[in-house]
């Protein structure tokens, strides 16, 4: 029987870089098992975090998307499933808030790094 897969959400408007995500993540990170939730909206991520909370170990995230946005959501994500792991990935600057409540790679954001901080969050 295989592992148990590594369930993470990614939530962003931008379906190039959501593709992206869903082919780097098990590409780059063969030994692990992934199981790769997406929306674009944050509402939506809010439901699905809901839903599979024993599950997804990893939120990634930009800030700005339909619905409830980063700073509505992330305080939420934090006070309701402390142990969920965000990183934040964006071209805006001055999101001090957001940087309290989750890691932040700013845009554009290499491969090797992105990879890396992927694995620490799941390892």
């Amino acid at each position: 029987m295989g592992k148990k897969p590594i369930s993470i959400l990614v939530l962003d408007d931008e379906e190039s870089l959501v593709d992206i995500y869903v082919q780097v993540i098990p590409t780059y990170l063969p030994e692990f098992s992934f199981k790769i939730y997406t929306t674009k909206d944050g509402d939506e991520a809010l439901r699905i975090i809901r839903t599979f909370q024993d599950e997804i170990s990893l939120l990634v995230t930009d800030i700005n998307h339909p619905g409830m946005g980063c700073l509505e959501l992330l305080p939420i994500i934090k006070r309701d499933f402390p142990a969920m792991n965000i990183l934040i990935v964006t071209a805006l600057g001055g999101i001090e808030q957001c940087e309290i409540l989750a890691e932040v790679m700013h845009k554009p954001v290499g491969l090797k790094d992105f990879v890396e901080t992927v694995k620490k969050y799941i390892s």
